[in-house]
């Protein structure tokens, strides 16, 4: 099956060439998105598949119209949020960093 990959630039696509060489799969790899949205909307229109974060998973079977085929669940994405000195800065980050804790557990 084709498969439609993060570009060079994503912090999973290392990731995830690992694991698929770990899980000896070695598939044909059709083309690279820089953009995620614009390798989803590809991945809906059948060129292929895709991974996504399984955080998303349920927005993306809705918003693209496909379905999940597998988990890899050993791979992991990190986010970080970058707050500027003001306690203010500080507040609003902390309570954006616990809103996407609960979504992303």
């Amino acid at each position: 099956m084709p498969l439609l990959i993060q570009g060079n630039t994503s912090g999973i696509r290392q990731a995830l060439t690992s694991w698929l060489e770990t899980e000896q799969l070695y598939p044909k790899v059709v083309a690279e998105f820089d953009d995620t949205a614009l390798l989803k909307l590809f991945g809906s229109e059948d060129f292929g598949v895709f991974c996504a974060p399984s955080a998303i998973s349920k927005h993306v079977e809705e918003q693209y119209g496909v379905h999940c085929i597998g988990n890899a669940s050993t791979l992991n994405e990190r986010y970080y949020a970058i707050t500027g000195k003001s306690r203010a800065d500080y507040t609003i980050s902390e309570a954006i960093v616990e809103a996407a804790r609960g979504i992303l557990a």
